[in-house]
């Protein structure tokens, strides 16, 4: 049995893939599209990323590293994730105008909290931070928060015990951080027809994650970027 989020408990994952396959990424759409009808357009980006570690550095984490992962064969998305390494903490993460799927690893030898409760959001063009708020969360595929309908609500924390690693999937906007609801400036319209081939994604998302371990607190940075972007209907 692994740690509990939300009184569910949940499994580790050791040695396999966690990114979502094709059919899981068309649930998650489905389940944001709140099963509106089909098809529906979903964009996907590919991400560069800039991270940085503020806070206590004393007893904190090492120098970290960013990656270029792997693209799973079989993923909906086209293309690889980014990701960041250190001595406690390996990330890597998938960005689309439904939300933000990631794989998260305790690499320490202590438990670590990532406190998706206090994780804002913003940009470059709204620099003043916000909280993250979810349509819905999942947590290796089980359910930890759901709104219920297109109201947003908060997300749980994440215990991460010393070698595992969970897979999350997060269904938000970004409304509130870019201008016209529309991430990296690409518009997003789930009724659309036509898939787009002049896409030019503009801007940058950040978002900081705080993270406990052993009563010191750090605060990851992610700053993203869109080095272009790919439109694909997805049928359900």
């Amino acid at each position: 049995m692994g740690p509990l989020m939300g009184g569910i408990p949940m499994r580790v994952l050791a040695g396999k893939s966690v990114w979502p396959t094709r059919a899981g990424w068309l649930a998650l759409a489905a389940g944001c599209l709140l099963l509106s009808g089909c098809p529906s357009m979903v964009t996907d980006y590919e991400p560069r990323l800039l991270a940085s570690v503020e806070g206590d550095r004393a007893g904190g984490p090492g120098p970290g590293q960013v990656f270029i992962g792997t693209r799973p064969a079989g993923a909906a998305s086209p293309f690889a994730p980014v990701g960041f390494a250190d001595d406690w903490l390996r990330i890597e993460f998938r960005l689309g105008n439904l939300g933000i799927w990631l794989s998260a690893e305790n690499t320490s030898a202590s438990r670590l909290v990532l406190r998706w409760d206090r994780a804002t959001i913003s940009s470059d063009t709204a620099p003043a931070p916000v909280m993250l708020r979810t349509q819905s969360m999942a947590v290796d595929g089980k359910s930890v928060a759901r709104s219920g309908g297109k109201a947003m609500v908060a997300l749980p924390a994440l215990d991460l015990l010393p070698g595992s690693r969970h897979k999350v999937d997060i269904v938000t906007g970004f409304g509130r951080v870019f201008p016209g609801r529309t991430p990296f400036g690409i518009p997003s319209d789930p009724r659309a027809t036509k898939v787009r081939a002049d896409l030019r994604p503009e801007g940058t998302l950040i978002l900081a994650l705080p993270v406990e371990c052993k009563g010191r607190t750090v605060v990851y940075r992610f700053a993203f970027t869109a080095v272009q972007a790919r439109q694909r209907r997805a049928y359900y």
